[in-house]
């Protein structure tokens, strides 16, 4: 027993990476289902769960600018580097940068706070009911409290994920989706939705605790200290900036969502939130787990400027992202409505619940397969240190989205999220194969067979959109 999981704290490979993350993010889903379903139940979709999706933007702002940018990319290919040359020069990088980013984040989560009165009219459309605009308020100010929670438990993910650690990288986020089960059980009946902003702290502390037990098992050792000199610490500084880039692009888009869903029919923000958990689940089994597993041995294949090993990974990699992705993307669309009925229908939420969340899923599902291909082409960018391409792309998607979205929003309501949403991601991901096929051309064997993998990719963009277009002609909005 002991040996069992000795070996899933320390897995052999990419396939046995992966095959941990997915499993425990599947775990981590199925406790989502039941976190949608007691939410659903409970609160349903109105003005107030619209409120608490807003809550989340000015903290996941923070969370991007500070933290996230570096973490999602930057920071393991700098961090292997380093591990490559001591023990000792990897911890000093890695103590510097939490220190650094700690601090930061607890300053800029404080000045948000005091400054909360005018930052809400930027998420939150000042004509929106006054019960709106006060719970989004509130819940801001209680998720202000998560941003060094996630900062720190990242860092120790990103950590964990470079000595090929993955077990309670995955199992964190089980117990983030426990903690929100925690707070509504407990504290619905007094504080309603707030209920769900208390779980949200609870979550994210159970989060970084089991990141910080197994990375004490490693080599890892931290000791607070500043090392602005550290060359390290300024590559990670200097990259991380296209990353953020990339990441409040979909902040934006997300802030869009929360603008015009105000004007649409209550609940919008809901339905679109908890359709998006829905598709959400095969992209991170599929596409995330995959590319996260993937990107150590990618990043050290890059660093080695090993480019037969690095093609050969790239390929596995992507032939298993569409395997699964293009299947369940499918079954998810053809299944919704069932889906989402049995999952988390009854009590507060509704028929007209039900019609708006389903109908939204149907859309989301169709960027499953491009959604998953672009984690981990972006990750392969981000191997060889060219960050500023999957930046671009992001940009690309931003636009397409939120135009497609005030195009649609009058004939199509709320669905007009998902078309924009579907229409970006495919353009992302087209940019991205594009451009690392062609910067890559002549490297490898493996990527020989790449023409043929991109026309197959391509009819099925040409495919998504055809069924796009048909659904969109369908008398969809409920």
């Amino acid at each position: 027993m002991i040996s069992i999981f000795r070996k899933l704290l320390t897995p052999k490979g990419i396939g046995a990476g992966s095959i941990i993350i997915s499993v425990t993010t599947i775990l981590s889903y199925v406790l989502g289902l039941v976190r949608d379903r007691i939410f659903a139940q409970y609160f349903g979709t109105t003005i107030f769960t619209d409120a608490y999706q807003t809550a989340f933007i000015i903290p996941d702002i923070i969370l991007n600018i500070c933290i996230v940018g570096a973490l999602s990319g930057v920071f393991i290919p700098i961090f292997i580097d380093s591990l490559e040359h001591s023990q000792e020069k990897a911890d000093r990088l890695a103590s510097t940068f939490l220190t650094v980013m700690g601090v930061t984040l607890v300053l800029m989560s404080i000045v948000a706070y005091l400054l909360l009165p005018q930052l809400i009219p930027l998420v939150i459309p000042a004509d929106a009911p006054p019960e709106g605009i006060k719970a989004a308020m509130d819940l801001s100010a209680i998720m202000l409290l998560y941003p060094l929670l996630v900062g720190l438990s990242n860092t120790f993910g990103a950590i964990l994920q470079s000595y090929h650690r993955f077990l309670s990288y995955g199992i964190a986020s089980t117990l983030y989706n426990l903690g929100i089960i925690i707070g509504i059980v407990l504290f619905a009946d007094q504080l309603g939705v707030f209920a769900a902003g208390i779980g949200v702290i609870i979550g994210f502390t159970m989060h970084m605790l089991i990141r910080l037990w197994e990375l004490k098992l490693t080599k890892f050792r931290f000791t607070f200290s500043i090392d602005l000199k550290d060359k390290d610490f300024h590559k990670i500084l200097t990259l991380m900036w296209p990353r953020v880039i990339t990441l409040l692009t979909v902040v934006i888009v997300l802030r869009e969502f929360s603008f015009v869903g105000y004007q649409l029919p209550e609940g919008s923000n809901t339905a679109a939130a908890m359709a998006r958990n829905f598709q959400s689940f095969a992209i991170s089994v599929f596409g995330v787990a995959v590319a996260t597993a993937a990107l150590p041995a990618l990043s050290k294949q890059a660093s080695k400027k090993d480019d037969l090993h690095f093609g050969t990974t790239l390929y596995q990699t992507l032939t298993q992202t569409l395997t699964f992705s293009i299947p369940s993307a499918i079954g998810m669309a053809f299944v919704s409505s069932s889906l989402i009925s049995v999952v988390i229908k009854g009590g507060a939420f509704d028929d007209r619940s039900l019609a708006m969340t389903s109908t939204l899923l149907i859309l989301f599902a169709l960027s499953v397969p491009l959604e998953s291909l672009m984690h981990v082409y972006s990750r392969a960018f981000y191997a060889w240190k060219k960050v500023w391409v999957p930046t671009i792309a992001s940009i690309v998607f931003a636009v397409i989205t939120i135009s497609t979205i005030h195009f649609l929003k009058e004939s199509m309501g709320v669905n007009s999220f998902a078309v924009g949403w579907v229409l970006g991601t495919s353009a992302q991901s087209l940019i991205l194969i594009i451009w690392m096929h062609l910067s890559h051309k002549k490297s490898n064997l493996a990527f020989a067979k790449m023409p043929l993998f991109l026309t197959k990719l391509l009819g099925i963009n040409a495919a998504m959109a055809l069924l796009l277009f048909g659904l969109a002609q369908l008398p969809l909005t409920p």
